[in-house]
């Protein structure tokens, strides 16, 4: 984006064209022989984070701009060779998995005393959509529309969730104090629609970002299909890793970003997926050079 210095004062230490440079164009002026391009996480991330499908970069305009970015590095002047890789799906990330593993989306359980009091509640601050009954009943949210609704099975609760609210001030069902319902902001909550949505862009902007490196004749790190792999747990040099928050030994402890192990294995899918496409003999790297998680 031209004029991104302007905007990342870290950027604008070292752009050597002004205030109006860009990544791109810094990385073009290098004039590389090789180079390796793994963008579009955050055009579907940053809407995810958000707890929304409303936020995701137009398939248009990532469709224009994927291929400029990776054609003007190609054009910089030395013909070079280079890698990218797909965007993982969000569901592989902790930060959108760990929360729901704990925490059911029907763990509310009441008598039918309970559930119709909180009937006659919701339906006097004119949410009759929302019905209890007795027994276990899912934890409601708030749209942007100002709509509730009820959870659903498969519901992602977000890992910045406010879970002291919800077992101390009845978030999810009513405030006893206030004695008025209590829904958890839908920004803590990426529903099943939300994610098949935000899946299916994911999925064109990968396709988008496969068919430019064919076009292009560049390797590509299929990272999307890796990460998903180590949903159940893998081991490699007797080290078991899982997309486990913490424990699973892959992500930092924002539950988004690999630690320095993860980026190590990441890195050795990226090399031999250059080493399968251009013959290369590049040596991947030890993982066990690398940090986890420390715990105390």
């Amino acid at each position: 984006m031209p004029g991104y210095a302007a905007y990342n004062p870290y950027f604008a230490r070292f752009a050597s064209a002004g205030a109006n440079s860009s990544v791109i164009v810094e990385a073009a002026a290098q004039q590389p022989t090789f180079f390796m391009v793994w963008l579009g996480d955050n055009d579907v991330l940053a809407s995810a984070l958000a707890g929304t499908d409303l936020l995701i970069t137009p398939a248009d305009t990532f469709a224009k701009y994927y291929p400029m970015a990776t054609g003007a590095l190609i054009a910089s002047g030395k013909n070079p060779k280079g890698v990218v890789a797909t965007i993982p799906d969000v569901t592989s990330l902790p930060f959108f998995t760990t929360i729901s593993k704990q925490l059911p989306y029907n763990s509310i359980r009441l008598s039918a005393d309970t559930a119709l009091l909180l009937n006659k509640l919701y339906t006097g601050y004119g949410h009759p959509e929302i019905v209890w009954h007795e027994g276990y009943n899912p934890m409601v949210y708030s749209n942007p529309d100002g709509s509730y609704s009820q959870m659903q099975p498969g519901d992602l609760f977000l890992l910045t969730l406010p879970t002291d609210s919800i077992k101390c001030r009845g978030m999810g069902i009513a405030d006893p104090v206030a004695i008025k319902p209590y829904p958890i902001p839908g920004k803590y909550i990426l529903n099943v629609t939300e994610q098949a949505n935000i899946k299916a862009q994911t999925d064109l902007f990968n396709g988008i970002i496969t068919a430019t490196a064919t076009a292009q004749n560049l390797a590509v790190a299929d990272m999307n299909a890796y990460l998903k792999l180590f949903a159940p747990g893998m081991i490699f040099d007797g080290i078991k890793l899982s997309t486990t928050f913490v424990t699973g030994g892959l992500f930092s402890t924002d539950g988004i970003h690999l630690n320095p192990r993860g980026s190590s294995i990441a890195a050795n899918y990226l090399i031999q997926a250059i080493n399968a496409k251009y013959g290369s003999n590049i040596p991947q790297s030890n993982m066990t050079n690398y940090p986890g998680l420390v715990f105390p």
